[in-house]
């Protein structure tokens, strides 16, 4: 037998370094989960075991109770001890336990020297990825991390402020970090990173905040929902990846559009340089994202589908400079509202050519300095319109349609790309 892979870790910049630090909560439904305290439940230096190779744990000075089962145990040292964590798996009376294997090294049994302790929390989650294996979820409590970076494969690891499950959102009540990688199937829930960012592979990461890098969130294949980049150079540079209401704000270029095959749904930019920034040839996927108050362009790329966006603010409104590799152009059901100069600018070597897949359609353009710049071929077409959107309050953020907009059912709900495809 091996720890639980049900086994919840706790981490808390007040636990120490040789506590337990963990809880199985299936093994141990009738007992007490001791992680969840600063100190160590138990601490004992006398442990023994009857023979070599058996996992039962004596102590002749006692304390153990059948409130530990479930509970993980570190065994710091001792004649014969195999340094590590171990699981109580059943209580017989106050002076013994069984673990869930031998602590010994075969050699000899544990000869009344062993040192160990009984839960308590962890003082730094790499102590826990580096035990490898038994690993469920890692809570970590809110706390300055910031000297730490968090390297893990395929483990849950989740930040809370004062219990677990309340998902802080503010900066301040997360758990913060220098850095955090995560790849193969892993999840990353409720982390800040200040000075550096999160890096990821095949990973899943939730409510998170970057603040003050150089890279705020870079990658591939991953999902990224509910995350800030707050003050980077470059927010998110992600590819192939799928982001779900994530926010850049205060930085150079929100979101560095470094590859094809991105999908950016509900997500926003302001304040930034660049809210989209295609570097080279490149594009996205944009459902329902928003660009506002941004300096420079609100979405600046090669190529791209757009659905529900809206620009506000910016510069220049949506900027697509050209069509290479005939990837799709699609703008349909967007507005551009309010932005110095061009609230559509559609580069000089783009064709309208709807065979090419190449649409312009349906939106709207309001009080920009000007509202199109078409190059080309490219026409406003009947079902373009330059009217007040009526915003609930752009000013604040707000960028809800009042019930009397002029865009409210009429635009159209499936965009003609290859096969009908609906962005």
């Amino acid at each position: 037998m091996a720890l639980a892979t049900t086994t919840n870790w706790e981490v808390r910049t007040t636990g120490a370094a040789d506590n337990g630090g963990g809880f199985d909560p299936v093994l141990g439904a009738l007992a007490t989960d001791y992680s969840q305290q600063d100190a160590a439940e138990l601490s004992l230096s006398d442990g023994e075991t009857s023979a070599a190779g058996s996992a039962d744990l004596i102590s002749d000075t006692g304390g153990f109770t059948d409130e530990m089962v479930g509970n993980v145990l570190y065994a710091a040292s001792g004649t014969n001890t195999i340094v590590g964590y171990y699981q109580i798996v059943s209580y017989t009376d106050t002076n013994t336990v069984t673990l869930d294997r031998a602590p010994d090294d075969g050699v000899g049994g544990l000869t009344g020297d062993a040192v160990f302790k009984v839960g308590g929390a962890i003082d730094t989650p790499q102590t826990v990825i580096d035990i490898g294996s038994g690993i469920d979820t890692i809570w970590i409590k809110k706390g300055d991390y910031t000297a730490e970076t968090i390297v893990a494969s395929g483990i849950n690891i989740t930040g809370y402020d004062t219990t677990h499950g309340d998902n802080p959102t503010a900066f301040a009540n997360m758990p913060t970090f220098l850095t955090a990688q995560l790849w193969s199937g892993g999840v990353i829930s409720n982390i800040a990173c200040d000075g550096g960012g999160f890096n990821i592979n095949s990973a899943e990461v939730k409510n998170c905040y970057a603040k003050n890098a150089l890279i705020g969130y870079e990658g591939s294949r991953g999902v990224l929902i509910d995350c800030v980049a707050d003050g980077c150079d470059s927010g998110f540079d992600i590819v192939l990846s799928e982001l779900i209401r994530c926010r850049a704000t205060g930085g150079a270029v929100g979101y560095n559009l470094v590859s094809y095959q991105c999908f950016y749904i509900g997500c926003t930019a302001d304040t930034n340089t660049y809210g989209w920034y295609a570097i080279g040839d490149a594009d996205g996927t944009f459902f329902g994202c928003i660009a506002y108050s941004n300096t420079g362009t609100g979405f600046y790329t090669t190529c791209g589908k757009f659905n529900n966006c809206i620009s506000y603010d910016n510069d220049i409104g949506f900027q697509l400079v050209g069509l290479s590799n005939e990837r799709a152009i699609a703008i349909f059901n967007c507005v551009a509202s309010s932005n110095t100069n061009e609230g559509f600018y559609l580069g000089a070597e783009i064709l309208e050519d709807p065979a090419n897949n190449i649409y312009f359609d349906y939106n709207c353009s309001y009080n920009n300095g000007t509202d199109y710049k078409l190059w080309g071929t490219f026409s406003t077409d009947a079902n373009n319109f330059e009217t007040n959107p009526l915003f609930v309050n752009a000013a604040t953020g707000d960028f809800r349609l009042q019930s009397g907009s002029p865009c409210l059912n009429t635009g159209i709900p499936q965009s003609p790309l290859r096969g009908g495809e609906v962005i």
